[in-house]
Formats: C-alpha cells, sequence, structure tokens
C-alpha cells in the first residue's frame, strides 16, 4: 500500500525466547556445539537466535513497507539474564 509509511503503526511483540521453559528449534542450539560447553547455556544461546532472527525478520518488514524511513522508535527490552549453571 502506498499510504503505508503516512500511516501510525503500534506493534507489540511479546517474545517468550528467554524465558521458561529453556527450549527451541534444535538447528538454533547446534550453531554453538562447539563453541559453548554447557548445555543449559548453548540452549539459552540458542533462544536468543532464534529470538534475533525474529526481530531481523520483523525490521526488514518494517523497512520494506516504509516505516523505518522516518519518526520511527524501536525498543528492546530484556528482564531476564541466562540461566546460572
Amino acid at each position: 500500500n502506498s499510504d503505508t509509511k503516512n500511516n501510525p503503526l503500534f506493534l507489540y511483540l511479546a517474545y517468550q525466547s528467554v524465558h521458561s521453559p529453556a527450549e527451541c528449534p534444535k538447528s538454533y542450539v547446534d550453531k554453538y556445539n562447539t563453541t559453548i560447553a554447557n548445555q543449559q547455556r548453548r540452549t539459552f544461546a540458542g533462544m536468543l537466535s532464534a529470538c534475533d532472527e525474529g526481530i531481523g525478520n520483523i525490521t526488514t518488514l518494517l523497512q520494506k513497507y516504509g516505516y523505518l524511513e522516518k519518526n520511527t522508535i524501536l525498543i528492546f527490552s530484556s528482564d531476564n539474564g541466562g540461566p546460572i549453571p
């Protein structure tokens, strides 16, 4: 739609990614098999990678439809750190 960038947009997206239950597709966890020894930390890294990919997909679409051209604020917030082994 040619009007898209002239219309306001509010998007709230709550990712569960770094909260319980600690699980995500195996392909995200496997990327860290050689660099992170602790399984719990690998799972957390995989969860964060999945979240990062999803945010990238959203920002790509926002750009495509003109929402990132001006007057745009993106806020990322997390209330959870990595698990304590």
